[in-house]
């Protein structure tokens, strides 16, 4: 049902089927005597007048509203873009921290292979030997030590 008309559209409840009772009808369907009094009707140029004045005048402070709103909103961007600009350049630098730690890394490898080359145990026990007259432990003054857990090493208790 099609409810063009304002008259059938009032018949009806606001957000319901049933049909809005007459204001003058008892619970039986009958009517009751009072007669319906005429509601004066409101005069409808006086509020098009002060709706067209409210319409036309420059509503300053809905203007200061929306340009601080604008101006927030315009300076949270700016932070962001900074921020953002900010994390670009430090991933930047992280990562060329990292392929220098990485080349850094393999000299020290490098090096240290040239020291293990370089140093010939031989020829320091032979020196040690023949120059200094140190000899060599016998097999039973040499103590050998397990270690029990593999992540440290206890220095100052006895080992024995």
């Amino acid at each position: 049902m099609a409810l063009n008309n304002t008259t059938d559209r009032y018949n009806y409840i606001y957000g319901n089927n049933a049909r809005k009772l007459d204001r003058f009808t008892d619970y039986y369907g009958g009517t009751s005597p009072r007669k319906e009094e005429p509601q004066p009707q409101p005069s409808r140029k006086k509020k098009q007048k002060k709706y067209v004045k409210t319409r036309e005048a420059f509503d300053w402070r809905f203007t200061v509203m929306a340009t601080l709103a604008i101006l927030l909103i315009f300076t949270a961007a700016l932070f962001y873009v900074k921020e953002t600009s900010e994390v670009n350049n430090m991933a930047q630098t992280i990562k060329e921290l990292k392929d220098q730690k990485q080349t850094l890394q393999s000299r020290q490898v490098a090096i240290r292979s040239e020291l293990d080359k370089a140093v010939n145990l031989d020829e320091i026990r032979e020196y040690a030997e023949d120059k200094l007259g140190m000899v060599s432990p016998e097999h039973e003054n040499i103590i050998y030590y397990y270690q029990d857990s593999s992540d440290y090493f206890r220095q100052f208790e006895s080992v024995n």
